[in-house]
């Protein structure tokens, strides 16, 4: 764990969206398959795992910080770093 990392977690707010969503969803999105295997390195609290989840991919996330991962909860399964 990290305290760097969950400080910067701590800063942002629970249920925030990351910084242009959708248009990066959306590029992330247009690169992979469904049915393709995905490392999610530095997931965060998992929007992007959860939309790569959805288009059919197999996702393992990881994540350095106990908050982002705690923040995942009910969303995806993530690891802590």
């Amino acid at each position: 764990m990290s305290a760097f990392d969950d400080a910067v977690w701590e800063a942002v707010p629970p249920g925030a969206l990351p910084e242009r969503f959708a248009a990066r969803r959306d590029w992330l999105l247009s690169r992979v398959s469904p049915g393709e295997r995905v490392l999610d390195l530095g997931a965060g609290d998992g929007h992007f795992t959860a939309s790569l989840t959805g288009f059919g991919c197999s996702v393992v996330a990881l994540d350095p910080s106990s908050v982002a991962v705690a923040r995942s909860e009910g969303r995806v399964s993530l690891l802590s770093a």
